[in-house]
């Protein structure tokens, strides 16, 4: 591993990785990736749904701008990365929000009309036009429904090996097993990142840790609100004349569906967890999360309600107060650029924020993009009062 690097990216998930793949569009290849276990793409990224969502829930308007810039790089990846040489799997399925009472239904009309006007391709529809689309549902307690032919979902490990397949062949450093557990500050700007192999000297840091990030911004004296909550999902039997099924959700509950071949892919929305469920993720998930899913598949489709679940995983999603991401500089530590937050649209979006922070090392600012909502600084309180929480000094002459 090299001691000198233009940038140091601190993750090799899906958003280190992409911002290491549009680092190398824009021909800086100067750059170590530092993934702490030895499987790149491993960590949160491996234990998701993977899916493209145009659509976006009340409140989180400005993802639609994030999905917009995003969902057409990935229908074109190959033609942007041409060394990736890779099939990353899109398959546009479609996508239908439901909602199950008269206020979320409302909203859920409004929702997509706005949509619409950003030119976000619904529908809206009726319990009765949606049991006609997918006669497989029960509708009884659906009051309204939003469809949107353009969402749907892609293989996360295809994209994952064309990011770093085309960052290496442009010469990134991607260094599995080596962990990063400080960042070396001299005054207010940063000059390196201390791991376990040693020390990298760099004027660019990177935050892309996922779940750890808070823990990364610590060492900068930056609180980053996140909260790191345990999702899971299980996957089904195949099922026999499965017919076109699009992803469906309910946005009360956060319940949601998609198909996988011939099989349908069941999330569980938010639950309760322990901290020893939050250290086992690799473990078994407990069973309990399975029930829930059988409930729901019981409830909702209930023709499916003999099938079977053949195997399940449980991931983090890191979620930030908003549940909008946190992209871009802070003012208070120069070169120290962060990319994280993402509240479960790491997938859908980590085009344009591999994008974003590129431009941003490139060009010291933004062209794609006003990252202005998306900045660390919207959170009143993202300074420490007192230094203190890095691994190692804040002002050093090394």
């Amino acid at each position: 591993m090299k001691k000198n690097a233009k940038v140091v990216i601190i993750g090799a998930g899906i958003q280190g990785l992409s911002v290491a793949a549009h680092l190398a569009l824009e021909e800086i290849t100067d750059v170590i990736v530092l993934e702490m276990g030895q499987l790149v793409g491993g960590g949160e990224t491996a234990r998701t749904a993977s899916m493209l969502m145009f659509q976006v829930h009340e409140g989180q308007e400005a993802k639609a701008h994030l999905s917009l810039l995003s969902i057409p790089e990935y229908r074109k990846f190959n033609e942007t990365f041409p060394d990736s040489n890779i099939d990353i799997g899109l398959r546009q399925c479609g996508s239908i929000l439901y909602a199950t009472n008269e206020a979320a239904a409302r909203k859920l009309r409004e929702q997509g009309a706005a949509q619409n006007e950003k030119g976000i391709l619904t529908e809206t529809l009726t319990s009765v036009e949606l049991k006609k689309r997918l006669p497989i549902l029960n509708v009884s307690d659906i009051i309204a429904a939003i469809y949107c032919p353009d969402d749907g979902y892609l293989d996360v490990s295809a994209v994952i090996s064309g990011y770093k397949n085309y960052a290496k062949k442009q010469g990134v450093d991607i260094a599995t097993g080596v962990t990063a557990i400080g960042i070396l500050l001299k005054e207010d700007q940063v000059i390196g990142v201390q791991t376990t192999k040693g020390l990298i000297k760099t004027p660019f840091v990177v935050n892309a840790a996922g779940a750890l990030a808070d823990k990364v911004g610590n060492w900068v004296n930056l609180k980053i609100p996140l909260s790191n909550t345990v999702r899971s999902i299980w996957v089904t039997e195949e099922i026999p004349n499965l017919g076109t099924v699009p992803i469906l959700e309910d946005i009360s509950s956060e319940w949601y569906l998609r198909p996988e071949g011939k099989q349908l892919l069941v999330g569980v929305g938010p639950v309760d967890q322990t901290t020893e469920e939050i250290r086992n993720l690799h473990q078994d998930i407990p069973a309990r999360h399975r029930d829930d899913c059988r409930e729901f598949i019981l409830y909702r489709v209930p023709g499916l309600a003999n099938v079977e679940f053949i195997k399940g995983w449980a991931g983090i999603r890191p979620l930030t107060p908003d549940q909008l991401p946190i992209i871009g500089p802070v003012p208070e530590v120069k070169g120290f650029i962060n990319c994280c937050g993402w509240s479960g649209h790491g997938i859908a979006h980590a085009p344009v924020a591999g994008r974003l922070v590129a431009e941003l090392i490139t060009h010291g600012k933004t062209d794609t993009l006003d990252i202005t909502p998306f900045l660390l600084s919207r959170f009143k309180t993202y300074q420490y009062s007192e230094y203190g929480h890095a691994a190692i000094p804040k002002n050093s002459d090394q």
